[in-house]
């Protein structure tokens, strides 16, 4: 937010300098330049805003939300309102279509996520199938060629040796990978599973009767610049 700057009474911010009456719509106030302005309500009732800056608040389904529209529930008469505020809306709809989005497109993320994450398991598991074979054909070489009473030259047989060992590492460390990507992939199938819910509560919530809607019903608002 922009603070008191410089010479205080010259500051636009600590006392209006002139007045606009406004009708609610999705518009920006005029005259603002992204800047908020204090707002005066003649005539009370629901007020919802846009304000200058963003808070955190909780959407419809208990999950923390951060947004820049606010609504003034029962806002009386003659009112001076100490809020800086870039729009006054007609109401609260666009914030409920930004619910259905946000979670429309969390789960098309979570379902991406999930079909990558599938992709990496198969292939995990074909790089686990061809070390085991490899593994098997590398001790099937040693005990041929290194564990009877003639085995082959030293070096060679140190040199075997040492490729199963390292097989065994890559093995080990693929089953480990995969374990993980597996872990991955039941949170992720937890959050998208999750986030169904939440989508399918939003919709009837959306769609009720009497709807979730607010419209402002305060008149007489007056901007103060």
């Amino acid at each position: 937010m922009k603070t008191v700057q410089g010479n205080f009474m010259a500051e636009p911010r600590v006392f209006a300098h002139s007045a606009r009456n406004i009708t609610p719509s999705s518009e920006s106030i005029p005259l603002i330049d992204e800047r908020g302005v204090a707002l005066y309500v003649g005539s009370g009732g629901d007020v919802i805003v846009r304000m200058e800056g963003t808070h955190v608040s909780t959407d419809p389904v208990g999950n923390p939300w951060v947004t820049n529209i606010c609504v003034f529930r029962n806002v009386p008469d003659g009112l001076f309102m100490p809020v800086l505020v870039t729009h006054v809306l007609e109401n609260n709809e666009e914030e409920w279509k930004n619910y259905i989005a946000f979670y429309e497109n969390l789960g098309e993320s979570l379902s991406r996520q999930i079909e990558q994450m599938n992709k990496l398991i198969t292939k995990l598991n074909e790089q686990e199938a061809v070390l085991r074979e490899e593994i098997e054909v590398a001790k099937f070489n040693y005990d041929k060629n290194c564990a009877g009473g003639n085995p082959r030259s030293k070096s060679y047989c140190s040199n075997l040796q040492k490729t199963i060992n390292n097989l065994k590492d890559q093995l080990s460390e693929t089953q480990r990978q995969k374990e993980d990507a597996t872990k991955q992939l039941d949170q992720l199938q937890e959050d998208a599973n999750t986030n169904k819910q939440d989508q399918d509560t939003l919709e009837k919530l959306y769609n009720a009767d009497p709807s979730p809607i607010i419209e402002t019903t305060a008149e007489n608002i007056v901007a103060l610049y």
